[in-house]
């Protein structure tokens, strides 16, 4: 499906790399809201916005999806984030089991609402909804997607509410991964590799990986770094493109897992939209349709 340049890609990323024009934001969350947003040199692509004029309804979407459950993380999403010490959260030291949202990867909390939760954590509720509850819909999880761009100076928000914070495209930590990613495949884990990973993962706090990692095993580890790193961001469906397997992920998926006959479907002709049938007609016969459409 794709033509794999590896080694040009690393090299590309390098270049931005040794520019010295970017860098990681101390704050992983700041990268999301104003006024953090207007001093992050990790932003390197954004929509942008500013009161009092040009401003957007993402915070009304949010708040939508925050109360009506519309949009939350899976369980096998907030089972990719590793325990505080790095490990997994059967081998970790630091996880303690019956509290399986403590002494985690911070970006787990940076990026959802948990049960419990209350203005400590963020949660922008009070009076009855003052304490986060899992949701009584007929689908739910019990995991908020929302508290990565939901603005945390509000109060009570509601459906009408707007504000200016940015929606970012690319991040610097975006650059490091790619170049880990390409490096990786073009000659396997070297220090460089280690070094650019070791960026993404200590801002948050999060420990070194392990040395003497195989080709294989840093893939692995790469691909899990790009989905905690980025989740909600709108980058997972691309990079299980990528790197072809969102058929194997994404068909037969079971997003709750208390509904197991409720499953996604995901097939690979799905790599390729349909072309429209004007097209077609405007075209024939030299364009033809897509398989599977």
């Amino acid at each position: 499906l794709f033509q794999k340049k590896y080694a040009e890609a690393a090299a590309l990323a390098k270049e931005i790399m040794t520019a010295n024009k970017f860098s990681l934001f101390a704050s992983y969350a700041g990268n999301f809201y104003k006024p953090d947003q207007n001093n992050s040199k990790e932003i390197m692509f954004s929509v942008k916005y500013l009161r009092p004029n040009v401003l957007h309804q993402d915070v009304a979407v949010a708040v939508s999806l925050l109360r009506w459950k519309g949009e939350q993380g899976t369980q096998d999403l907030i089972n990719e984030y590793e325990a505080a010490d790095g490990k997994d959260t059967a081998s970790s030291a630091v996880y303690v089991k019956g509290k399986p949202f403590e002494n985690r990867d911070p970006r787990m909390r940076y990026t959802f609402f948990f049960p419990g939760d209350t203005k400590a954590q963020g949660w922008p509720f009070t009076g009855a909804l003052a304490v986060a509850t899992p949701g009584k819909d007929s689908w739910t999880t019990g995991y908020y997607a929302v508290k990565k761009w939901l603005d945390p100076n509000l109060v009570d928000p509601d459906y009408g509410a707007i504000d200016d914070n940015d929606f970012v495209l690319l991040r610097y930590a975006d650059i490091l991964l790619m170049y880990a990613e390409a490096q990786n495949e073009a000659t396997g884990p070297d220090a460089s590799v280690y070094a650019a990973i070791k960026q993404v993962r200590n801002r948050s706090n999060m420990p070194d990986l392990p040395a003497g990692l195989s080709q294989a095993d840093m893939r692995t580890r790469i691909r899990h770094e790009r989905r905690v790193e980025f989740a909600l961001e709108g980058l997972r469906y691309f990079d299980l493109r990528r790197w072809g397997i969102a058929v194997q992920k994404l068909d037969g998926f079971v997003p709750d897992p208390s509904q197991p006959n409720l499953k996604t479907k995901y097939k690979a002709n799905y790599e390729y939209w349909p072309i429209p049938q004007t097209e077609i007609d405007r075209n024939a016969p030299v364009l033809e349709q897509n398989p599977g459409y």
